[in-house]
């Protein structure tokens, strides 16, 4: 019976770990899914086993994920700008701002910003641009609406700490994009 209960515990954490876009939750369940491996080994009568995979599954390769998650030194913004003199004038307190607050927060987390400027118009659809270019950021300008939009991907835990850096002004739009592997 505990080795039945082990066993779909085990599919459901390798379910979890599958579907979750978030990779500090995805390191998470890793951890618990070779928890649950390791008790259905020592179930099974395979302690040794059991005791290698609590070693290596929950405790090594978790950290190492840890480590080079922690090891990310470039941010990358990468700003649209094409029509900023001919259609709308967004307020120039509003850019500068934006930049002091990403200068500040990189230094915050001791990040070397990578500001890359472009001079034409971003198409609507982002997916799949954070893999390629480890695009951090996308901004948009937006001189119709007076705003900057700025996309980036949900699974990235520093970006949430950046958009409450810069939530309390409101020239500034936030959309959070779910990279997905599956998808091109």
């Amino acid at each position: 019976m505990l080795s039945t209960v082990l066993f779909v515990f085990v599919l459901i954490m390798a379910g979890a770990v599958i579907m979750t876009n978030n990779n500090l939750r995805l390191i998470m369940y890793f951890s618990v899914f070779s928890f649950g491996a390791a008790a259905s080994y020592f179930v099974l009568k395979a302690p040794d086993i059991a005791l290698a995979e609590v070693a290596i599954g929950c405790a090594f390769v978790p950290l190492i994920y840890l480590i080079t998650i922690g090891k990310q030194k470039i941010f990358t913004v990468v700003f649209f700008d094409g029509d900023i003199g001919e259609h709308g004038s967004l307020d120039y307190d509003t850019i500068r701002h934006f930049y002091i607050v990403l200068d500040k927060f990189c230094m915050e987390y001791g990040l070397n910003l990578n500001l890359i400027n472009r001079p034409t118009r971003f198409s609507s659809t982002v997916h799949g641009v954070f893999r390629p270019g480890n695009i951090d950021l996308i901004c948009i300008f937006h001189p119709e609406k007076d705003c900057i939009e700025v996309r980036g991907n949900a699974s990235n835990i520093m970006l949430f700490k950046l958009e409450q850096k810069l939530h309390e002004n409101g020239q500034i739009q936030w959309k959070r994009v779910i990279d997905s592997e599956g998808e091109s």
